[in-house]
């Protein structure tokens, strides 16, 4: 049976769901350990940190049991959910999380990992340029995160939460079990995605049943087909209105209305026919489901390759390699790139794929390539350009 294709840029879907999470061990009552990570399922992930099943972090293998305080999700691709976890892990090095003058947000917890320094990151973030454009939103799932989440708030300077956001308190947990009161929810958390599909699915269908001539509710044009392309047109995602308009008119009016100078990417706006405030993600996840028709499925090797990832880092630490010579930091940006996990994942990469892992000459390019890679983005010249010339002229 052939392999399903991935999502990609030419091909993308809007995932059902991905979320970045925040873990605290139980392990004692004065255990203070704590652990961020992404996800498509968040259910699943908590039992495979605590050993239930196969595939947990071999980080967190020493502090069980753990239990997810938090989740951040609304993610449109698990590539944005990757960068916002880096970000969230390394905060001081995130070149998002920076004042005027060029200084970390953060100063005064670079050395702190607890839980409340862990969550005040997180509402930093969901505020900051460019998170604050995604269509994420917050679950809290324990006392302690509601705490830290209200004290955060109350930080002096603090950004305020963009328009759309929500966080839901639900402290009978991420799976149901924690033996608290909540919002009533006697299930895990839903990460299919099936509601919304289903609602905007259907009032899609009714529109095109009734046979009428759709016009776009800004410009007042027709639409030029029927059915109308699902990713040139957008329908309110708002229940009970069935508002459709041009894709680029939405946009325009989104844009002007919350004087987003210089902006390509609206946060959102606010329907002309409903009046209801609607998120561009949640626009943009109804193109998608129109076009595909469903939901897609999610990722399942999505938490196999973060194993494959923590086992590449524990046999990199094992090794007793320097740290200098395994790590390069970008100087202009001061964010982190471990180029030997570039070729260690990808080798593994090659070997599901049946195929044989790269030569030696072959993984030195790929690690010179790297390095380039990210002294070109900052303009201005690496000794890998040399690196590579040198590896390609011995081999040859």
């Amino acid at each position: 049976m052939p392999r399903r294709a991935k999502s990609t840029l030419a091909h993308h879907r809007f995932p059902p769901f991905y979320a970045c999470y925040l873990l605290k061990s139980i392990r004692t009552p004065r255990s203070t350990a704590t652990y961020i990570g992404s996800t498509p399922s968040p259910p699943r992930r908590i039992r495979q940190h605590n050993g239930e099943i196969a595939q947990g972090a071999w980080k967190t293998k020493h502090n069980r049991p753990w239990v997810m305080q938090m989740v951040v999700h609304g993610f449109p691709s698990k590539l944005s959910a990757l960068q916002f976890e880096w970000a969230w892990q390394h905060p001081h090095l995130s070149r998002h999380l920076r004042t005027a003058d060029g200084g970390s947000v953060l100063d005064g917890k670079r050395r702190t990992k607890s839980l409340k320094a862990n969550v005040t990151v997180a509402r930093s973030m969901v505020s900051s340029h460019p998170y604050n454009t995604w269509p994420l939103h917050v679950k809290l799932f324990t006392s302690a995160a509601v705490n830290a989440w209200a004290d955060a708030s109350a930080v002096p300077h603090m950004p305020r939460l963009p328009d759309g956001f929500t966080c839901a308190t639900e402290l009978e947990g991420v799976d149901a079990k924690s033996g608290h009161a909540g919002s009533g929810r006697t299930v895990p958390i839903d990460v299919t995605d099936s509601q919304f599909t289903s609602a905007h699915l259907h009032k899609a269908s009714a529109l095109l049943a009734a046979h009428v001539r759709l016009h776009c509710s800004l410009c007042t044009a027709s639409l030029p087909s029927h059915p109308p392309d699902p990713l040139a047109t957008a329908l309110c995602p708002a229940p009970g209105c069935s508002a459709v308009s041009h894709l680029t008119c939405l946009a325009r009016d989104f844009l002007a209305a919350h004087a987003q100078p210089g902006a390509l990417i609206p946060r959102g706006g606010r329907c002309r026919a409903c009046g209801a405030y609607t998120l561009w993600g949640d626009v943009v996840r109804g193109c998608d489901r129109r076009s595909g028709g469903a939901v897609p499925d999610p990722d399942p090797e999505s938490d196999a390759e973060d194993e494959a990832e923590a086992d590449t880092e524990r046999s990199v630490s094992a090794c007793g390699a320097d740290e200098g010579d395994r790590r390069r930091v970008s100087e202009g940006e001061g964010e982190v790139f471990d180029l030997d996990a570039v070729s260690s994942s990808s080798d593994d990469a090659r070997a599901r794929a049946g195929q044989k892992p790269r030569s030696r000459r072959e993984g030195a390019i790929v690690r010179a390539l790297s390095t380039l890679s990210v002294s070109s983005c900052q303009g201005r010249a690496s000794p890998a350009s040399a690196g590579v010339r040198e590896v390609v002229d011995v081999s040859e």
